[in-house]
């Protein structure tokens, strides 16, 4: 895994529009659990106004959601080549091997986590930069990692991760400043799916569904994806930080998914896969260089596909994550 962060230059005319951030999801396929860690820096990185910010969300079913959100000045937090480390949360990927490394003490939301997790087959690749609001976003990714550890109660006994590394230059609250994705991990497959869109989520931008299965291995890019969201979720919705929560109570009971069918096809291979959303989670995000908020729904469910690669038929079911962005 050849990767490091990427913080802007010396005098770097676009640095306050700087995002970055290391992303992991853990899955325990044998309580269902799931868990959400997320590492970001913003804004100028020596700047009184940039910040980095903390997520550890872990969802357990007939439990619900615990965690919470954390920030600090980015000058604070420690910076390495492939990690970001702050006084509650941090996460770290050695750039030889792909291992990946995470802890979280969140005491006032009672989470702490720890987790090891050593890739499972090449990582997926995404690096050219594509237009994202006022700016561009690029990322990269290892979709499937052995994890071991705890999340919060839960002791991982037969559990998987995906990590992603993503980074670019872009304002919270612009009118292209939104996405769809998803990482579905199954018994013996992998599907990773993003599409970049407008807050409205009625124009779309650069869109890919990448399947994994044994030794196959498959992506279908733009119109040979079709995303179909589906019918209102009815249950309540976990929203963190606190404080930025309430000063948007408008966002409070947004019409959310309950559903998401996904079809991709070039002719030859296909796959369809159905997601079902058991609970859901929204995180405010601001942005520390302009007023400006983007908010960031969290799904996690199971999911079920099917189809065809190489001419040999599949089918597969797991749990997952998906993520809307308004």
């Amino acid at each position: 895994m050849l990767d490091h962060l990427r913080p802007p230059t010396p005098y770097d005319p676009t640095a306050p529009a700087y995002k970055e951030w290391l992303h992991l999801n853990v899955f325990d396929h044998a309580s269902g659990t799931i868990g959400i860690v997320n590492a970001t820096l913003q804004g100028t990185p020596d700047s009184p106004s940039a910040c980095a910010v903390g997520t550890a969300l872990v969802d357990s079913p007939g439990i619900g959601w615990r965690g919470g959100l954390a920030v600090q000045e980015a000058t604070q937090a420690g910076v390495g080549l492939c990690s970001i480390a702050m006084d509650v949360l941090a996460i770290a990927a050695d750039t030889r091997t792909g291992a990946v490394s995470s802890s979280v003490d969140l005491p006032e939301a009672g989470l702490r986590c720890v987790v090891e997790a050593d890739p499972l087959g090449k990582g997926l690749v995404a690096m050219a930069p594509s237009d994202f609001g006022s700016g561009w976003i690029s990322w990269q990714a290892l979709p499937r990692l052995r994890a071991r550890g705890q999340l919060g109660a839960c002791v991982l006994t037969d559990a998987t991760a995906y990590l992603d590394h993503n980074w670019g230059r872009w304002h919270w609250g612009e009118a292209w400043t939104a996405w769809q994705w998803g990482v579905f991990h199954g018994v013996t497959s992998t599907v990773v799916l993003s599409r970049l869109s407008d807050r409205t989520h009625r124009r779309s931008g650069a869109t890919m569904l990448e399947v994994r299965t044994g030794d196959r291995q498959r992506r279908f890019v733009g119109k040979m994806v079709d995303i179909n969201w589906q019918l209102p979720l009815a249950a309540p919705l976990f929203r963190v930080p606190g404080a930025l929560a309430a000063l948007h109570a408008d966002r409070a009971r947004p019409r959310l998914p309950r559903s998401l069918v996904v079809t991709a096809g070039d002719g030859h291979d296909r796959i369809e896969l159905e997601f079902a959303s058991r609970s859901a989670a929204q995180l405010v995000l601001a942005d520390p260089a302009m007023r400006g908020y983007s908010f960031l729904h969290e799904f996690t469910g199971t999911f079920a596909c099917a189809g065809r690669l190489s001419g040999v038929p599949y089918n597969d079911s797991g749990l997952a994550v998906t993520e809307r962005v308004e």
